[in-house]
C-alpha cells in the first residue's frame, strides 16, 4: 500500500473493537441497522447487534443506490418510464411512504434534513428536491454521467461524482461553487468534516472540504466504496479492504462491490451475501444471506 500523503489533521484514535472484541462501540449498537438493495427489487434491513435480517420491503426493479436519513431509507430505482424515481421507505413501519419523481435515468441520491439531491445520468444534471414534501424545486449541472452524491456533514454543500469531474454545489442556492478535476465513484467525509474522500479508479483522493483543494492521495487500486472512521477512512476494492488512519495502514484480503461501516465492522456486499468484517482484527465474523444479488448497502443510525 503506497500512501502519498498522510491523513493529517484528523483526530487520531484506534478503531473501536465492536461487539467482537474487548471494547464495545461507544453508545452501543442497538440503534444501528444496515440496509441492502437487491437485484430482485427488494431491500432488506440487517440488525447490526445480531447480524440478522429484520425486514424486507419490495421497492421495484433495477435499484441503483440506497441511503438512509432519519427514519427513512431512500432507494433509487431505474428501469425506465413510470417506475423510475426515488422510493422512500419508512424504516420504522417497514413500508413505502412515497415515490419521488426526480427526472430521467436517476443514478444516485443524498439527503440532509429537508434537502434531497438525485443525480440524472442521461441529462448530466442533478435534481433538487424537498425531502419532506417530495417537491422538485430545481436542477444543477453535474458533468457527464453523474452517479454518487453526498452532502457534507454540516449540510452546506453537496458533492456530485461524475465521470470526469466532482461538482460541489451550495445546498442553499443549488449553485455550483467548485469543480474538481477527478472522476469518482463514491464520496465520504472525515468524521470532523474537514476532508472529503473520493473513491476513484486509481485509489482515494483526499480533498480539503473547505478550500476544495486536493491535499493528498492514497494509492491502492480501483476503489468501489469509501467510508470514514476516526482518524481516516476505509476503502473497498474488488480484492481488498484498506484501512488508512493517521498512524496506521492495514490491508484486509476481502473485496466486494459496496460497503457500509457500522460499529467497527465493515458490511461488504460479496456475491449473494453480506460479509461482516471486524476492522480491528481483519476477520470475517458473520455472513448474512438476505436475498439474491445484493448491489448496494447503507447504514442507518
Amino acid at each position: 500500500v503506497a500512501v502519498v500523503a498522510s491523513v493529517a489533521g484528523a483526530s487520531c484514535s484506534p478503531l473501536p473493537a465492536g461487539k467482537h472484541g474487548a471494547q464495545k462501540h461507544e453508545g452501543g449498537r442497538a440503534h444501528e441497522s444496515v440496509w441492502v438493495a437487491f437485484d430482485d427489487g427488494s431491500i432488506a434491513g440487517i440488525d447490526t447487534a445480531t447480524n440478522t435480517v429484520f425486514a424486507t420491503v419490495k421497492v421495484g426493479a433495477d435499484p441503483r443506490a440506497i441511503v438512509a436519513a432519519d427514519r427513512f431509507v431512500y432507494v433509487v430505482v431505474g428501469g425506465g418510464g413510470d417506475a423510475e424515481g426515488v422510493v422512500v421507505v419508512d424504516a420504522h413501519r417497514r413500508s413505502i411512504a412515497r415515490t419521488v419523481k426526480v427526472g430521467a435515468d436517476p443514478a444516485g441520491v443524498a439527503v440532509h434534513g429537508r434537502d434531497m439531491l438525485a443525480t440524472n445520468r442521461g441529462s448530466a444534471r442533478a435534481t433538487a428536491v424537498d425531502a419532506a414534501s417530495g417537491r422538485v424545486h430545481g436542477a444543477v449541472d453535474a458533468g457527464a454521467n453523474p452517479s454518487a452524491v453526498a452532502f457534507s456533514p454540516n449540510g452546506k454543500t453537496a458533492w456530485i461524482a461524475g465521470e470526469d469531474l466532482v461538482t460541489v454545489v451550495d445546498a442553499s442556492s443549488d449553485g455550483t461553487i467548485a469543480a474538481l478535476d477527478a472522476g469518482a465513484r463514491a464520496i465520504a467525509f472525515s468524521t470532523d468534516g474537514a476532508k472529503a474522500y473520493l473513491a476513484t479508479s486509481d485509489g482515494v483522493k483526499i480533498v480539503d472540504a473547505a478550500a476544495f483543494m486536493p491535499i493528498g492521495e492514497a494509492v491502492f487500486h480501483s476503489v468501489n466504496a469509501v467510508a470514514a472512521v476516526d482518524g481516516g477512512f476505509v476503502a473497498l476494492g474488488d480484492r481488498s479492504i484498506d484501512v488508512v488512519t493517521s498512524d496506521d495502514v492495514k490491508r484486509i484480503a476481502i473485496g466486494g462491490l459496496d460497503m457500509a461501516v457500522a460499529g467497527g465492522d465493515a458490511y461488504v456486499v460479496d456475491g449473494d451475501d453480506v460479509l461482516v468484517v471486524d476492522l480491528a482484527n481483519g476477520k470475517t465474523v458473520a455472513r448474512v444471506h438476505a436475498g439474491t444479488g445484493p448491489r448496494h448497502i447503507t447504514v442507518a443510525r
